[in-house]
């Protein structure tokens, strides 16, 4: 075998051991977004998409329907008003996190 063959097979098996790597991760992200649905994302005003789009990471299907019912002031104020927030999921998550609750 010649050393540009050797080579050659050489990154394509380094190549095919990275991409199964990325399997689980791409099973993962399934677990978490709940697999792959297509969601339909609810219309929004012009304004209101401009608002999600700007204070939000992406406008999401639940975020649209919040504001197009409370309409855009009062979803404002909710977002400044944190403790209003059901934050459950958060902390069900940092429970187990011992080192949040610790003092300095």
């Amino acid at each position: 075998m010649k050393r540009r063959q050797f080579l050659t097979l050489s990154g394509i098996a380094a190549a095919s051991l990275a991409m199964s790597a990325c399997a689980p991760a791409r099973e993962i992200v399934k677990r978490t977004r709940g697999g792959n649905e297509f969601v339909v994302t609810p219309r929004a005003s012009a304004e209101n998409w401009r608002v999600l789009e700007r204070l939000t990471f992406a406008p999401r299907a639940q975020e649209v329907l919040r504001v197009n019912e409370i309409g855009r002031d009062a979803w404002l104020e909710e977002q400044l008003a944190p403790e209003t927030l059901d934050d459950w999921e958060c902390d069900s998550r940092t429970r187990g996190m011992d080192t949040l609750w610790m003092d300095a």
